[in-house]
């Protein structure tokens, strides 16, 4: 989990020190390194390539094909109505909480999103099949 505000970038090569806010997330497309902004510098914290080829599985098989349909089964009894409860009493207004920073996801999946709707914007998917990466821009996922 990122801190509050914090941002996922990615781009081609190392990160310039010159972008990027503490506890910030840049992945390097081209080597997939990945670089926490932490005490004013990217430092390298791991490969993402080689985090995903530990969790890699087979391709998944076809579909089967469909069964046939079964026998319509007996209509059952109907059942007894059940008596009405009581009204419960009214609870009072809580108070206003504060509003929350909107959190940054980084998700991982196996299978292909460009174009469908996502949120909140800044997220990233990563396809750990294909070894691709999509961030979530204006509330769509954009293939980098």
């Amino acid at each position: 989990m990122l801190p509050p505000g914090a941002e996922v970038r990615a781009g081609s090569g190392t990160p310039g020190d010159r972008y990027g806010s503490e506890g910030d997330v840049y992945i390097d497309l081209d080597t997939t390194n990945v670089y926490v902004f932490r005490d004013g510098a990217w430092k390298a914290t791991g490969n993402l390539r080689t985090s995903a080829a530990e969790q890699l599985r087979g391709k998944q098989g076809e579909q089967g094909k469909q069964g046939e349909t079964g026998k319509q089964g007996e209509t059952g009894k109907q059942g007894e109505t059940g008596k009405q409860g009581e009204q419960g009493k009214q609870g009072e207004q809580g108070e206003q909480g504060e509003a929350g920073d909107p959190g940054t996801l980084v998700l991982l999946g196996t299978d292909e999103n460009e174009g469908e709707p996502c949120e909140p914007d800044g997220s990233v998917y990563i396809n750990t099949v294909a070894n691709t990466f999509s961030k979530c821009e204006g509330g769509v996922w954009q293939l980098r």
